[in-house]
Order: C-alpha cells, then structure tokens, then sequence
C-alpha cells in the first residue's frame, strides 16, 4: 500500500494536471475518457475498422527495423494521424489528451502524425503541431514507471515514400484530420468488415447433429445445473438457446476455505 506522502503525491499530480489540461478544464471528463477508452480498444485488438485497407497494409509491409530511421521502435501499438490542413489541429490536440490519459493508465502506445500539407505552408502546419506538443508536455505530470509511448510528429515530405507506406500498414489505428473529431471519426468507422483472398469464399454453416446423453443425477440442481459424483464435479444443462446467468462465477468452498 501506498505511504501517506507517497499518496498525497499522487493525488496532488492528479489534481495539477487535470486543473492544467483544456484551458483549466479537466483532461478528460467522462464522455472524454470513454471516447479514449474505445480508441484504445481498437489499439489493443488491432480491429480492422480503423486500420489501413488490406492493399495498403499489402503495399507497406515490411520488417520493423524499416522504422528505426524515423526513431520508432515499432515495439509498442501505433497510431497514426494523417493531418494537412491547420484548421484540423483540434483532432491532434485530443489525441495528445488520448496519449497522457493512456500513460496515467500505464497503456504505452506510439502517436505517430504525419504532416500531409503540401506547397509552401507545410512549414507552418508543422510549426502548430510542435508548438501544440511542447504545450501539451510542459503541463505537470505524473511519473509512470515502465514504457509509456512517444509522440512523432513527422513531415511527409521529408520521408521516403517506403516510409510512409509503412506506417500506413503497421499502425494499428490510422485517423485522417479532414474526417473530423476523434467522435466523429469513432461513431462513423464500419462495423467491422471480413475480407477474403481471391477464390475464397464463405462456407455455409453445416448444423451438426444433436447428441443426447443421460444426465446424472444432480444434487441442488437450480434449472441450469447442480452437483454430481458425491459434490466432486457440477454440471451445467442447457437446452438450445439458453445460457448462463451474467455474470456466472464457479465457486468451490468447504467449511474451511473456498475461493472462486
């Protein structure tokens, strides 16, 4: 357990920063932090909702050390925002918020953006988006132990077009500013979306035979299940479409100990 100082540290960082993030509003309120949560569902499962269509992670693949150049491990998730217009700097500046919230949670992640802008004003988009990540560190923060993920910020002009297309392919999560707000982009992805190669296809459900068998009898049998051979084994019955209570936990217990 946490010393009494070492605890009023803690709590005094997590105060300094929630009052320092958002213009003295707090880092991420609840709608905020649901919406952090759901993103990173996408980043712990690799859903393919918002990841890079199949030819694109075709195209860009290759192996891990292709990303050493642009200072990127490739060991922890990525994230990559795809930005060209200043006027979309507000979906950068939550993800930054995304990035602390998921450090204070010990979720190390990688932000990579990717600075799209072309002609002359490349510049001067790039120059908003270090500024936004120097303001966005220089706020107080809590020390984590372990990795947490850094953020890149990285002008597509100036990496190989390999490069580029690796990202695309590797990062598990790949936003595009034009889309909109990280809300918008999360309440529109697809569903979910199952490819298949050329000259596959699905197969249709075979419905395999139904066995019966006789059941034992059962001690305490609640309508689902009860105790067999002396209280040593439990079974569960279940006819078509039923299932068991939520949550359902197994407990095992004597007189003198139990746990489940």
């Amino acid at each position: 357990m946490l010393s009494g100082l070492r605890s009023a540290g803690v709590v005094l960082g997590c105060a300094l920063l929630a009052g320092a993030c958002g213009g003295g509003k707090s880092a991420a309120g609840a709608g905020e932090a649901s919406l952090f949560q759901r993103l990173a569902g996408h980043l712990l499962f690799a859903t393919p909702t918002l990841r890079s269509s199949s030819d694109a992670i075709r195209r860009g693949g290759g192996g891990q050390a292709a990303l050493w150049p642009l200072s990127i491990s490739g060991d922890l998730p990525i994230l990559l925002l795809r930005i060209s217009d200043i006027q979309n700097l507000d979906v950068a500046r939550q993800l930054l918020q995304a990035h602390e919230y998921w450090r204070m949670k010990q979720l190390a992640v990688d932000i990579v953006i990717l600075n799209e802008r072309g002609g002359s004003y490349v510049q001067d988009l790039q120059t908003a988006l270090e500024t936004l990540l120097r303001s966005s560190q220089s706020r107080p923060r809590i020390r984590i132990e372990g990795p947490s993920g850094q953020v890149f910020i990285l002008r597509a002009d100036l990496i190989s077009a390999e490069a580029r297309a690796l990202l695309i392919s590797v990062a598990r999560v790949v936003l595009v500013g034009q889309r909109g707000r990280l809300s918008d982009q999360l309440d529109h992805a697809p569903e979910g979306r199952t490819e298949y190669g050329p000259g596959l296809e699905r197969l249709p459900a075979v419905r395999l035979p139904r066995v019966t068998q006789a059941l034992p009898e059962l001690e305490f049998f609640n309508g689902l299940g009860g105790f067999a051979d002396a209280g040593r084994e439990y079974v569960t019955v279940m006819g078509p479409g039923q299932a068991t209570p939520a949550p359902w936990i197994n407990v095992v217990a004597n007189p003198n100990f139990g746990f489940q």
